[in-house]
């Protein structure tokens, strides 16, 4: 299966080759139609739908064989996405302002151009 983007073009190789993507040498980006190996210049592609269509009938193929997500062994940070809403009381909010951690992302975040 496919755990990996990287591990994409071994899973469907017919499929890639047939739309003209390939991995670099370094096998940290994709390549597609004509593109060298340094360049990094934008691709603009016109989509099929048909071949869009396949490409999603492909991945969602690939998905089904990798099985249900395992279990993480650590519980406790859980994936909060996909727990219920609980909606955070004026009264919650600022203990989370206060809090150690709260206090350690506002100095690093501070860092960043957008919130310079």
């Amino acid at each position: 299966g496919v755990r990996n983007l990287r591990d994409l073009p071994a899973a469907c190789a017919e499929e890639c080759a047939n739309a003209g993507l390939r991995m670099n040498v370094r096998r940290n980006k994709f390549l597609l139609g004509e593109a060298g190996e340094d360049e990094d210049d934008a691709l603009y592609v016109r989509f099929d739908a048909a071949h869009v269509r396949e490409a999603r009938r492909a991945l969602e193929g690939a998905l089904r064989a990798l099985g249900p997500p395992r279990a993480p062994a650590d519980r406790s940070w859980g994936d909060f996405l996909r727990g219920d809403f609980v909606a955070m009381t004026p009264a919650a909010l600022q203990r989370e302002r206060q809090s150690a951690g709260y206090q350690q992302m506002i100095a690093v975040r501070r860092r960043l151009p957008a919130f310079s």
